[in-house]
C-alpha cells in the first residue's frame, strides 16, 4: 500500500513524549510536535485538529520530505489482531 506524501510519514517528523513532574519546582513537560527542519511546530496550546490536519499536508510539497520508510509501507495491523486490542 503507498502511504500519502504527508509530514507524518517523513524522516523529520517528530514527537516528544510528556514526562512527568517530579514536584512543583521540576514540573515536567508537555508532549510536543513538530518538524526537525523546522518547517513547522504546533504550539501544544494553540493546537486543534484543523491545524495538526493543515501542517501535515506540508509534506505534500515540501523540498525536505524524506520518506520514513524505504518501502513507503506500514506494518498495520487491525485493533482486533492486536495483543492489546
Amino acid at each position: 500500500m503507498k502511504w500519502p506524501r504527508t509530514c507524518l510519514f517523513c524522516k523529520h517528523f517528530t514527537v516528544w513524549s510528556a514526562e512527568q513532574g517530579y514536584s512543583t519546582w521540576t514540573p515536567g513537560s508537555d508532549m510536543d510536535i513538530e518538524c526537525g527542519k523546522s518547517r513547522w511546530d504546533i504550539d501544544n496550546y494553540e493546537a486543534n485538529a484543523e491545524l495538526f490536519r493543515r501542517e501535515m499536508l506540508r509534506g505534500i510539497d515540501c523540498p525536505d520530505f524524506e520518506d520514513s520508510h524505504e518501502d513507503n509501507s506500514l506494518h498495520y495491523r487491525p485493533k482486533a489482531d492486536r495483543e492489546d486490542g
